[in-house]
């Protein structure tokens, strides 16, 4: 397992299985997209990639938007870990390298001993094929939808996964706040 502490970024570069071969986060943007749409058998112009919408990223979006790929922006933080995760159990791959924001970053990479030329795979962020993925919707997003709430309760949407097994389950839940709160002694109404 690869941890190299808070608050460092990553380049990454991400996909399904069926272009787990071909990606390269060394690449520029724009020749990951060309090969991920032969591995798909689609144009370019069919490949959609998602992005975190941050100011850091506007060449890396323009580069694909001009090599004619859809570009889904995110407001909210990806959690590496939890996609890479996701991705293992779905067969799919992921790479990263290290990308220190300013020269004290990249010291205390350095002094910590990180390679920041190393590229990681999906085997060096999640290791071993007994994983698990679980993920709960908080709000509505493009994968589960978040807490509904009702008079005496709410429902919650999750997605469990195992690499192992290649088993995906989605559940939804009812949590009735009175049993909730003689179970736990906490509060849930207001």
């Amino acid at each position: 397992m690869f941890f190299p502490g808070p608050a460092v970024y990553m380049e990454k570069v991400a996909t399904g299985a069926e272009a787990r071969d071909v990606i390269d986060v060394t690449a520029p943007p724009e020749e990951n997209i060309r090969h991920v749409a032969k591995a798909k058998g689609v144009r370019p112009e069919e490949v959609v990639v998602t992005i975190l919408d941050r100011p850091r990223h506007r060449d890396v979006i323009q580069a694909c938007r001009d090599v004619g790929a859809r570009v889904l922006l995110i407001r909210d933080g990806d959690v590496a870990g939890a996609i890479s995760a996701a991705l293992k159990c779905l067969g799919g791959s992921m790479q990263g390298r290290l990308f220190p924001r300013n020269e004290g970053e990249r010291r205390r990479l350095l002094d910590d001993g990180y390679d920041l030329e190393r590229v990681l795979a999906t085997d060096d962020l999640v290791a071993g094929d007994d994983v698990f993925f679980a993920a709960t919707g908080v709000t509505d997003g493009a994968l589960l939808e978040g807490v509904k709430y009702w008079p005496d309760g709410a429902t919650t949407y999750s997605l469990v996964m195992r690499a192992r097994s290649g088993t995906i389950r989605m559940i939804e839940a009812e949590h009735q706040f009175e049993k909730l709160e003689r179970f736990t002694g906490r509060t849930y109404r207001r």
